[in-house]
């Protein structure tokens, strides 16, 4: 399989020594050089905000006591058009679930999640300094930069 090859090749360059995510990119790159993996670095602008554009509360199929609920569910088909249906036996996709709110249109413009990096902790970043004395001085920039509160 395609994805055990990569995995497989990837693992390799892994096993050196690891001091920040860029250290990542850089050994998947040196993976293969003649046909180099197509890599898409995520930031912060990367995670979306679905909260206010949920159009549904919850994926329980039924509300009733002896109704089947979200364990009973085998499957879920989400369409284009925003409709989700379930299916509960591997027959047959039974009904729509129904929305809960009264959003009928698609949310297109969805707001980041996040508007910079996630700060870590003061505790966390000490104990990150700490470790700058056994990481190449290289790297001492990327843990120097991390927000912190």
């Amino acid at each position: 399989m395609e994805v055990d090859k990569v995995h497989i090749t990837l693992e390799h360059y892994f096993t050196l020594s690891i001091y920040a995510p860029s250290d990542y990119v850089s050994r998947m790159r040196m993976a293969r050089p003649k046909q180099p993996y197509h890599i898409n670095v995520i930031t912060c602008e990367f995670f979306l905000n679905y909260e206010e554009s949920a159009r549904l509360t919850s994926l329980r199929p039924e509300k009733k006591v002896d109704d089947p609920t979200v364990v009973d569910i085998r499957q879920l088909l989400y369409k284009p058009n925003g409709e989700i249906q379930f299916e509960l036996n591997y027959d047959d996709f039974e009904s729509f679930l129904r929305s809960t709110k009264n959003n009928t249109e698609i949310t297109r413009n969805i707001p980041q999640l996040y508007k910079s990096k996630i700060p870590i902790s003061l505790t966390k970043f000490n104990q990150l300094q700490d470790l700058k004395s056994v990481i190449a001085s290289d790297h001492h920039n990327f843990y120097n930069s991390l927000p912190h509160t």
